[in-house]
């Protein structure tokens, strides 16, 4: 797979609702290098997971899970983590895509 990514050139972005910075269960903060509008397409849609505490508010988030759903139409590998499963699989409901483990 690592053979895949380095012939296509491969760019990594971290991409959010917005461009203010995200704070993780564990304090770690980062800056999103996209925001959702900006991202017509991706390759590889990578879902973390994260705080069990927040996945019922991030399943609720609208913009998030249309995210999801319309840029895993047209990638190539959508995967998860964690609790990024259970998002992955709300987001791409209706969509045709078949869970693996």
């Amino acid at each position: 797979m690592a053979e895949y990514w380095t012939v296509k050139n491969a760019s990594v972005y971290i991409v959010a609702e917005s461009e203010k910075p995200v704070k993780t269960r564990d304090r770690f903060e980062f800056s999103p290098h996209r925001i959702y509008e900006v991202v017509p397409h991706v390759d590889l849609l990578w879902i973390p997971g994260g705080d069990p505490s927040a996945l019922i508010e991030q399943m609720r988030n609208t913009k998030y899970v249309e995210f999801i759903k319309a840029r895993s139409q047209s990638a190539e590998f959508v995967a998860s983590v964690c609790e990024g499963a259970l998002i992955a699989g709300h987001g791409t409901r209706g969509t045709g895509m078949t869970a693996i483990g």
